[in-house]
Parts: C-alpha cells; structure tokens; sequence
C-alpha cells in the first residue's frame, strides 16, 4: 500500500467549489458535477493504481497532466475505462461530507466489495495520505508467496495484529491480487523493457537487498 501524496488537485473547478463550502461549513452530500474530476485526480495522485492493492485501474496515458484544463478534467468519456470505485475511508462522515478531498480513494471494485467498514477506527493509523505513513516501516514483502506481512522488525504483539487485520481488510493478499502481483513480476523477470506501472511498494522491496536477504532466510 504506497504512500499517496494528495497535496495536488488538478481539478480546480472541484478545489474551489470544496473549499467555498468549507469556508461556509456547509454538508456537500453529493457531488455529480465534479465526480469525473475526482475520479481522475485521484487516479492521478495514486499513479494509476488502487490505493490499497496497487492493483492497475486505468490506462497511463488517462491521467497524464495534459488531460486537464483550467478547471476540470477534459476527456470525459474517459470514466468508462475506469476499473475502480470512490472510496470514502471514512464512511461515519459520508452523509454530510461525501466529496471530502481527504477521505477519497479510488480502489478496485472488487476490493470494495469485500471491504468491511465496520473495523475502521483500527486501520485509520495507516491511511496512505496521512503525512506519518511509511509502508516500509510496517510491510514486509514475500517474494516467494507474492504476500505482504508485518514489518519483521515491530516487536509489539498487538502492532502486528492489528498490520495482519489491515491485510485482510483491505485484500493486500487476497488470491486474485497475489496472482496478479506473481503475473506481473514474472512478466518484469523476463522482459526488463518492460515499465514499472502498478505494484510499487512490492517492487520496492524487492529491490531492496536487505529484504531479499530477509526473504529467503
């Protein structure tokens, strides 16, 4: 689960309207108007990929900067070749805030399926914009299972549980994303032309000597 940086929003017309309703503290319980412009610019800020399993939801090339105007998004058909749903982090604040900046993702919509919103409180440490994140100091990557596990190096117990439950909620090992993770590096393995595009974290582990070492001890 990469480290997202939201500090840039390319749709301005969506950054004014928010923060003219939050300068008022006024709900915003839908935002249609500018749904394309989140989409896309989240998509942006994530690199093209699910915000929890890096799993690719869009083509490259869709989220280029050269996509945007002054204001809003310019290809708008381009949501229809979206893989991926909006996300609300926080579903408490849904009802009164739906197109608050800081509680979208866009994530692949089977995961969104399976997500449990129920256990929140204890994954809101790990959200992926918030400044403290670092998935190198909670992840390590097994290159042999193609899994994701708890940073071998946290001694207390109940960090551990509660970085496996994380896991599981968000499908980081789920087998369907596990197999696309083992497609995807065999594919790196015998083509070294091609580009690193979804994947991140793992593939920065991989890289990594001292977890490679880890990994096969």
């Amino acid at each position: 689960m990469q480290k997202i940086d939201k500090s840039i929003i390319l749709s301005k017309g969506y950054e004014t309207w928010l923060q003219d309703l939050r300068d008022k503290n006024k709900e915003h319980r839908t935002c249609s108007k500018y749904r394309t412009d989140v989409v896309m610019s989240l998509l942006y800020c994530q690199r093209g990929v699910c915000a929890y399993t890096e799993m690719r939801l869009c083509a490259p090339d869709l989220i280029t900067e050269d996509k945007w105007n002054e204001t809003e998004y310019i290809k708008r058909a381009a949501n229809r070749d979206i893989t991926g749903d909006l996300e609300h982090f926080d579903p408490t604040i849904k009802k009164e805030f739906h197109c608050e900046w800081d509680n979208l993702f866009m994530i692949h919509h089977k995961v969104n399926i399976l997500k449990n919103d129920s256990n929140i409180e204890f994954i809101k440490p790990y959200k992926p914009d918030s400044e403290g994140y670092n998935p190198h100091e909670i992840f390590d990557y097994d290159s042999e299972t193609n899994r994701f596990r708890p940073n071998s190096d946290i001694e207390d117990k109940a960090e551990v549980e509660r970085i496996k439950k994380l896991l599981k909620l968000l499908s980081i090992n789920q087998g369907f994303v596990c197999y696309e993770r083992k497609t995807f590096f065999n594919d790196v393995k015998y083509n070294k032309n091609k580009s690193i595009d979804r994947f991140y974290t793992a593939y920065e582990m991989i890289q990594t000597p001292c977890r490679i070492e880890r990994d096969f001890k």
